[in-house]
């Protein structure tokens, strides 16, 4: 689902017809419209909103590409350590060991929800949040079941 933020300036770039600025097509970008995207899952971060979205071709952290033919793994991790992974079968004898980070004091007793995504040139760290009531994990496994379902249709 798109922040209502996303969505106010998306409408407006439809009404925009000949007219282009450099916000409305970060947005266009952000969005995952206009360039064949498909948005996962809309993470919210101190000053704004990063999604997570997915072409033919590749995963998108925010602007960051995740090239589908290189991933290795995917990872789940809450406060730093695995709890659930899925290992390409491609890969499956060049396996590096279990991500883990280390584990940031938040102040206040919450649990942080990531997804690793391990590729052959290295890992990226999706940051899901800490957000109470489920928020994060529910965004943690969307991102991580759709990048498993990526990879297992890779391996079939």
């Amino acid at each position: 689902m798109l922040s209502t933020r996303v969505r106010e300036i998306m409408n407006r770039e439809v009404m925009t017809t000949a007219s282009s600025t450099p916000i409305l097509d970060t947005v266009k970008t952000m969005a995952g419209r206009k360039v064949g995207r498909v948005v996962i899952a809309e993470l919210p971060t101190a000053d704004d909103l990063v999604l997570v979205s997915q072409d033919d071709h590749r995963f998108y952290y925010g602007e960051r590409a995740i090239a589908k033919d290189l991933i290795v793994a995917v990872r789940m991790l809450i406060n730093g350590s695995p709890i659930a992974s899925y290992v390409s079968r491609r890969h499956a004898a060049s396996t590096p060991p279990p991500t883990s980070f280390e584990d940031l004091p938040e102040g206040i007793a919450r649990d942080r929800w990531d997804v690793a995504v391990e590729t052959v040139a290295g890992t990226t760290l999706i940051e899901c949040g800490a957000i109470r009531e489920r928020v994060s994990q529910e965004l943690a496994r969307t991102v991580f079941d759709a990048i498993k379902k990526g990879l297992e249709q890779r391996d079939r």
